[in-house]
């Protein structure tokens, strides 16, 4: 099952929530209707994952299917090629999120490597450094950088052995480059477990390591260093600055919708592609998952467990916003419109040709998306 992805760019904004950096005073989030787009790209990409816009309206974008990462010039039409496939410098496998640094340098997640490559404003790979820190159990897979130039990410609990914080919670840190320090941040809620994790109890069959759909928090980056986090639980923001709360919103409630069987069955087929597997990369590094057919899909759909209503947004769509005192979030819509592949009038996942929104980000001008 293969999923397409188009890139679009617009010139408005999505959901808001605001909080005061002193816990004062909050203002309840403002919906946005998205203005018409202003550009789009003609050219499909197979499975976009990652995309940072620069100063100057170029749009940098990694495809995870075909491997590639390209500058897309909307003005012009062109999508220019980063790098190329390898291990060796300035080359890169399983290209994933792209975060961005100070001066339109941007961080490049080189998964099937494991390192964490730098793309230069002059659009060319400079270096490159371990994801995996010496002595730990896991590869980072950054955020966010601040501008002092150190990584917030989240540190996995089946890493931190008696040390995981309980139930579903995650811990965010930080590292500095300049004298290998981890320090934390803060605590989230992360995605829920399904019962046999809970349990504790062995699974014979392929399974999902988690509820889909579950709710979790999202967070976010300030170059200054404070971290923005949209809690999934009452929907609210909270600024965390030292590892402490320094402002707080109110919550909020919102709409529920549904999760459908067409849901899960893309949900699936989504989780499947996106996650590597051992072995199907060069020296039986991480490659690509095998295709999972219908009959696959719809046999790990009866064997795992899904929550029965959509969270109100993704935890990896809240972006850092353009104001210290915003946090943004790409909200699960049960609005009709039309698929911009095939035309095909729906709401949410698009049952026709399986396509979707793949997220938001807030680039300098406007909002960009794939669809």
């Amino acid at each position: 099952m293969s999923l397409r992805s188009r890139l679009f760019g617009t010139a408005g904004a999505l959901g808001a929530l605001a909080v005061s950096s002193t816990g004062a005073r909050a203002q309840a989030p403002v919906p946005r209707t998205l203005a018409e787009r202003t550009a789009a790209f003609p050219e499909p990409f197979s499975r976009v994952r990652g995309l940072r816009e620069l100063s100057n309206g170029v749009v940098l974008l990694t495809d995870w299917i075909e491997e590639k990462v390209f500058a897309v010039d909307f003005g012009k039409g062109s999508a220019t090629p980063i790098g190329r496939v390898g291990s060796g410098p300035r080359e890169f496998r399983l290209p994933g999120r792209l975060v961005p640094l100070p001066g339109d340098s941007t961080l490049l997640n080189d998964v099937g490597n494991a390192r964490l490559s730098v793309i230069g404003p002059d659009l060319a790979i400079h270096r490159s450094i371990p994801a995996q820190r010496p002595g730990a159990a896991y590869s980072m897979s950054p955020r966010g950088v601040d501008a002092a130039g150190r990584f917030y990410f989240e540190i996995p609990p089946w890493s931190q052995g008696p040390a995981a914080p309980k139930g579903d919670s995650v811990d965010i840190v930080r590292w500095n480059p300049r004298g290998n320090a981890i320090e934390g941040v803060g605590r989230v809620k992360g995605s829920d477990r399904p019962s046999w994790q809970r349990e504790g109890k062995p699974r014979l069959t392929p399974g999902i390591p988690m509820v889909m759909f579950g709710s979790a928090d999202g967070w976010a980056v300030l170059p200054e260093g404070r971290v923005l986090i949209v809690r999934s639980g009452d929907y609210r923001i909270d600024c965390l600055a030292g590892g402490a709360s320094i402002g707080a919103g109110p919550p909020y409630a919102y709409p529920q919708l549904p999760v459908t069987d067409a849901d899960k069955a893309d949900a699936v087929a989504t989780f499947l592609q996106d996650s590597p597997m051992s072995g199907r990369g060069p020296n039986g590094g991480l490659g690509h998952s095998p295709a999972a057919s219908k009959e696959e899909v719809a046999a790990m759909v009866k064997t795992n467990e899904f929550a029965t209503h959509h969270p109100y947004f993704r935890a990896g769509g809240v972006c850092r916003p353009r104001k210290a005192s915003s946090g943004w979030s790409g909200r699960f819509s049960a609005a009709r419109h039309r698929c911009s592949m095939c035309s095909t009038e729906r709401a949410g996942w698009c049952a026709k040709c399986r396509c979707r929104w793949g997220g938001g980000w807030l680039g300098s001008g406007g909002a960009l998306s794939t669809r």
